[in-house]
């Protein structure tokens, strides 16, 4: 027989197990299941094919950690797509609007901080070889324009964002040094530093 006290302990075990299951997060990036180079992509008739096939699922984007989300967002196959617009803010301005995990990672307050924390980790002349790898440059010119969204920008404390501006010009110096580096990375690099500033006087 049920008791009152066995039906309550009963109702908080499953009250619990729903709290905590709805709660997980996933640690591991969103692995895009088609992309570019595939035979699936050769497929696709229209842009806005491709645009749908990378959707995260809801399902995904709801519990995915925001250091994992960066990863993915950094790995969205159509975020070179930005350099075929002359104004590079307009550009991902365009994709922001087209994937879903970008707009998820600007809702994300924790964003800037985690990408401020990626960038520091790129060293622009930490490479064997000639000329740097494209895609470390890539990675780097994402995190910076990322970086450089007012809201993600704005939810970094002011005392991190004199650290990235200095890290930044350290980095834009570095560059012109190794000679290596063209306006593929200047540009990023430079409009960050940009944000950064007139975020710095608007805030005195």
């Amino acid at each position: 027989m049920l008791t009152l006290k066995n039906f309550i302990m009963s109702l908080l075990l499953i009250l619990i197990l729903a709290i905590t299951g709805t709660a997980q997060q996933t640690s591991s990036e969103y692995n895009f299941p088609v992309k570019p180079g595939m035979p699936e992509w050769k497929n696709f008739k229209t842009h806005s094919e491709k645009i749908s096939s990378l959707q995260i699922p809801e399902d995904i984007l709801n519990i995915i950690e925001t250091g994992a989300l960066v990863k993915t967002c950094l790995n969205y196959p159509m975020f070179i797509e930005i350099t075929a617009y002359n104004n590079r803010q307009e550009g991902i301005e365009t994709i922001i609007d087209e994937f879903n995990g970008l707009r998820e990672l600007l809702n994300r307050n924790d964003a800037g901080t985690i990408l401020l924390s990626h960038l520091k980790e790129t060293k622009p002349l930490n490479f064997t070889g000639q000329y740097p790898p494209f895609e470390m440059r890539k990675d780097m010119m994402e995190t910076e324009y990322l970086l450089a969204q007012d809201k993600i920008l704005s939810d970094i404390p002011k005392g991190q964002r004199t650290v990235l501006l200095n890290d930044c010009v350290q980095k834009f110096e570095m560059m012109l040094e190794n000679k290596s580096y063209d306006a593929f990375n200047y540009d990023p690099n430079t409009y960050l530093i940009g944000k950064i500033l007139l975020k710095e006087s608007n805030s005195m």
